[in-house]
């Protein structure tokens, strides 16, 4: 039986809260791009290399210093209210994103294996109840980003180091990762 769209909707954001609290995280929510934050943020020299390359991330127009990402608006969606969605490149936004930041290294350190393999569990968990979720209709939050945006990551923790990977949930072909 497929859940509601309340009850997927709890379901993920618990699978992103569990994400969350893996990587430190104590507060009463996590979204998805909270969790993003989290692993990009796991080198924080790398993350300020990037920050001083490339800026920072921009929320209502405004650069947040010191972030690479601020839920996202301007990074990866286009429209506002039910009319937002994902850019057709978000993954290669995505990618550009976590390049330079030790989120493959890190999923490839054997030293963090338990807590890659909890992190790896918790997003697949949320992945999947956002494709339960969205074929809800009427359910207006954002899975897309589940759906596809967590499979980027998932298929960049579980690449070799410096293998080349083909991400497979990109709408408009490949991307070299």
């Amino acid at each position: 039986m497929m859940p509601s769209s309340v009850d997927a909707h709890d379901a993920y954001k618990r699978s992103d809260l569990a994400a969350a609290r893996i990587m430190g995280w104590r507060a009463a929510e996590a979204s998805p791009s909270d969790v993003m934050e989290l692993v990009w943020s796991l080198d924080p020299k790398r993350k300020a290399a990037y920050i001083c390359t490339h800026g920072a991330s921009k929320h209502r127009g405004k650069e947040v210093e010191g972030s690479l990402w601020t839920g996202g608006d301007n990074d990866l969606f286009m429209g506002r209210g039910r009319g937002k969605n994902l850019k057709p490149d978000f993954a290669d936004i995505i990618h550009a994103r976590c390049a330079g930041c030790g989120l493959v290294e890190w999923g490839a350190d054997p030293a963090n294996e338990l807590a890659c393999a909890r992190l790896l569990q918790a997003l697949t968990e949320s992945k999947l109840f956002a494709e339960l979720a969205g074929s809800v209709h009427g359910d207006a939050d954002n899975h897309r980003m589940r759906r596809e945006g967590y499979q980027v990551i998932l298929e960049l923790l579980q690449a070799p180091l410096h293998a080349p990977r083909y991400c497979s949930s990109v709408q408009t072909g490949n991307c070299l990762l």
